[in-house]
């Protein structure tokens, strides 16, 4: 009984269109895997779907209204984790060539968005 209220609490008509792209996506990397007989990136589609279903539910116990009010920590988070990201990307491919210039360009990006958000 516990469940189905939790269930009830969900906004199915974000979830329905979220899944049957989910779906889509899913059934042409698929597609593409049989094509060429490497599954590899499916199988990791696969683990990310199940890995952020997880973390959707985890984060539904929780009240998260409080980054209404702190949106800096939001940002401050996004850019910490985009500089990792971008970080470790140049430090075992070098040759991509990441530069701190898109990290700070996306950065500036957000804050504008956010400012927008908030008027």
């Amino acid at each position: 009984m516990k469940i189905l209220s939790f269930l009830k609490r969900f906004n199915w008509f974000l979830i329905l269109p979220a899944f049957l792209l989910t779906f889509l996506g899913l059934l042409s990397i698929y597609s593409i895997s049989s094509g060429r007989g490497d599954f590899l990136n499916f199988k990791k589609q696969i683990i990310f779907l199940f890995l952020s279903l997880f973390l959707i539910v985890f984060l539904s116990f929780f009240d998260l209204r409080f980054l209404k009010r702190n949106s800096y920590f939001v940002l401050i988070l996004y850019f910490l984790i985009t500089t990792a990201a971008c970080w470790s990307r140049t430090k075992c491919c070098p040759g991509l060539n990441f530069t701190f210039k898109a990290i700070f360009s996306n950065f500036l990006q957000e804050i504008f968005e956010i400012n927008l958000a908030s008027l």
